[in-house]
């Protein structure tokens, strides 16, 4: 496990990186209040996207039918946003306030680095259809 918190509403987000023999996949996890923990999304590394920001990290990832796109800031606030890859539309936006369960857990920045996961890195051809695409957000 490399990270998980729980949002304000009580969601539970966390997120596992699994190396097999295609190279790393990154998991994602979810629970709401009441119902338990269950694999939302998983994808490859090769479709994953990372950037550093001037205030954190961000990484995108997509399937067919969604991006999925996690930031974490210097200051260990979180968000992940589920964006319909069609529409631009927002299916889901959890949000994490420096709540990390474990407080001994090393941040999520310092994990991803882009050399270690083989990650893409962000053409600018590619930050202008995601900033085209998620601008209604």
């Amino acid at each position: 496990m490399i990270y998980q918190c729980i949002t304000e509403e009580g969601d539970h987000l966390r997120l596992d990186v699994i190396n097999s023999d295609i190279g790393y996949m990154l998991k994602y996890y979810f629970a709401t209040q009441g119902n338990p923990l269950r694999l939302e999304a998983q994808q490859a590394t090769e479709d994953t996207y990372y950037t550093t920001l001037s205030n954190g990290t961000n990484l995108v990832m997509r399937d067919p039918n969604n991006y999925y796109e996690l930031t974490q800031f210097e200051d260990s606030d979180t968000s992940f946003y589920i964006i319909n890859a069609i529409t631009g539309q927002e299916m889901n936006h959890f949000s994490c306030e420096n709540n990390s369960i474990e407080n001994d857990q090393y941040a999520l920045i310092a994990q991803m680095e882009p050399e270690h996961f083989k990650f893409k890195p962000m053409t600018n051809e590619l930050r202008n259809i995601l900033t085209e695409r998620f601008e209604n957000r």
